[in-house]
């Protein structure tokens, strides 16, 4: 897991980011824009006053960038996604984010709001040319009914989300060099699958060991390719939901075997062991002692 936090005016600027990346901080993720008031653009929404400096001076310390956009449900999802790329620019290379607040429940029917959902992420997706994460608490996605989105999913005072997701929101508090509190997150995942995210690698990533495994998505317009260490790297519409990568296997990993919803996955061990991601409920294993072919 890699450490992050998010940003917006609300802790205005002049931090000195490069504390945060010396703590072991990764991840910046900065409201670029939300769905309130009028811009000069005639958009429905506002622009982050702080946006811009905060990136610029969160890229100069070396941390990965994100960027989301706060959802009015009440107004056209196209006007809002023109809005957030007109903030981020269409070369934008950072997580883009979707922020579906609790008062979706009072801006229309789970059915509105995850078509809203899907118009937003789709525009969005297209013209940046990576995939769009999507920010909401644990009851805002059961009231949805869990649609198949890349979750960033609040979830605080647990000792794990919820949810399978790639981002955590897991608390609040103090980040060296950022002068006031913030909320707290985690990447469920390690470097490379952020960068799958973020459209700064989509494709030919240098891995560790060798690759010993690949399953389809249920939809069959992406994939997982597994490597004997336990790294799992995602394509198209693959959804990452954890890894063995940079954990110390007593045996390599041999096999892999997806769910039938495409929404969990099993790593097996030359040992016997078993590990579980997703919706994949682990079992029990069996004990092979080597030697190992």
């Amino acid at each position: 897991m890699l450490l992050a936090f998010d940003i917006s005016a609300f802790q205005g600027t002049g931090h000195d980011f490069a504390q945060a990346k010396a703590a072991g901080y990764v991840l910046a993720l900065n409201r670029a824009s939300d769905g309130l008031g009028i811009t000069t653009t005639g958009l429905s929404g506002s622009v982050d006053t702080c946006f811009a400096t905060n990136v610029a001076a969160e890229r100069a310390a070396g941390l990965e960038i994100g960027a989301y956009h706060v959802a009015d449900f009440s107004k056209s999802a196209l006007d809002q996604a023109h809005l957030f790329l007109s903030v981020v620019g269409a070369s934008f290379i950072g997580l883009a984010v979707l922020d579906v607040e609790p008062y979706a429940t009072k801006q229309g029917t789970p059915a509105q709001i995850n078509a809203w959902i899907a118009q937003f992420n789709t525009v969005v997706s297209a013209a940046l040319g990576h995939p769009v994460i999507t920010y909401m608490d644990a009851y805002m996605y059961g009231w949805l009914g869990k649609p198949k989105v890349n979750l960033w999913e609040a979830d605080s005072g647990v000792p794990q989300p919820a949810d399978p997701c790639l981002l955590w929101q897991c608390g609040q508090g103090d980040v060296p060099g950022v002068g006031n509190p913030v909320d707290l997150d985690k990447w469920m995942g390690d470097l490379l699958s952020l960068h799958t995210y973020t459209g700064e690698i989509m494709q030919n990533i240098p891995v560790n060991a060798q690759p010993v495994a690949i399953m389809s998505t249920s939809t069959g317009k992406g994939y997982r390719i597994v490597c004997a260490d336990g790294g799992v790297f995602d394509f198209g519409d693959a959804q990452f939901l954890g890894s063995e990568g940079g954990t110390t296997l007593a045996a390599p990993i041999t096999a892999a075997a997806t769910t039938p919803d495409g929404n969990g996955y099993w790593l097996l061990g030359k040992d016997g062991g078993v590990f579980a991601f997703g919706d994949a409920e682990y079992l029990g294993r069996v004990d092979f002692k080597g030697p190992y072919a």
